[in-house]
């Protein structure tokens, strides 16, 4: 975690939920994907985000930039359009968007 960040309490995904979120990324990536202007604006204001921070992932077996406020690892939500743990939970597509509303 950065230095000049304040502490935040992390909201974690479930290993099964973080797997069914993978499942999801990888079955429909090429429909499922904004275009490079949206990811580039979605990563300028998800960097600047004091919700932010360093957590390891089983996936990656590394450390990951994760969103503190939904759980979410940064590589996974912004490229997408849908929400696929969302879309899961909720039975319905439900758009991706920023839990804290930058996006």
């Amino acid at each position: 975690m950065r230095e000049d960040k304040p502490p935040v309490e992390e909201k974690k995904l479930s290993l099964i939920e973080q797997m069914q979120a993978a499942v999801a990324l990888l079955t429909d990536s090429a429909t499922n994907r904004v275009d490079e202007h949206t990811q580039a604006m979605r990563w300028a204001h998800c960097l600047q985000c004091t919700k932010r921070l360093q957590a390891f992932s089983v996936l990656h077996l590394a450390q990951k930039d994760k969103c503190s406020l939904c759980g979410c690892f940064l590589c996974w939500k912004i490229p997408t359009h849908t929400d696929p743990v969302e879309t899961r939970k909720q039975g319905k597509e439900v758009l991706t968007a920023c839990t804290a509303g930058h996006w």
